[in-house]
């Protein structure tokens, strides 16, 4: 199986390394809108007429089962499949969960750069929101995403 976007995945690892637990958050459905605003300005390269499920809820579903530490693509259609009701929440999912192919074709059609871009958009502007819902109190602390953690070339 192929492994999934690399920076989603990135963000994944700096939140389990900080330590932040959300077994007590919030419902996040404002930050769920902004999420949904922003990720529809990706381009959709699939045919229109074909299409059964809307880019905005693909790629929710496949955000937040990478940040549940899903590393492959039936394990991002696992995630769904489990967490289909609370995700019923934000967004109709009138055809249900994709199937881990669908996923894979999907995300094999999106720019990657566009993708990144919109991501760290939405992370950047949503922080606040983010850290509030998690509980999390605001600090100074630097967090360095350039790779050099994970090569093994940073200090540990």
């Amino acid at each position: 199986m192929a492994k999934i976007c690399r920076p989603i995945v990135e963000y994944r690892d700096i939140i389990s390394s900080s330590g932040i637990t959300i077994d007590n958050y919030s419902q996040p459905k404002k930050t769920m809108k902004r999420f949904i605003r922003i990720f529809k300005e990706i381009d959709d390269a699939r045919i229109q007429a074909m299409t059964e499920y809307p880019l905005h809820e693909i790629l929710l579903v496949a955000f937040l089962a990478v940040l549940a530490h899903a590393s492959r693509w039936n394990e991002i259609e696992r995630f769904g499949i489990a967490k289909e009701k609370w995700l019923r929440k934000f967004f109709a999912l009138k055809n249900g969960i994709l199937s881990h192919d669908t996923f894979r074709r999907v995300f094999s059609l999106i720019d990657p750069e566009q993708l990144q871009k919109v991501t760290l958009m939405f992370l950047l502007e949503n922080i606040d929101a983010i850290k509030k819902s998690l509980n999390i109190k605001s600090s100074e602390r630097q967090l360095c995403v350039d790779g050099k953690e994970e090569r093994g070339t940073g200090r540990k």
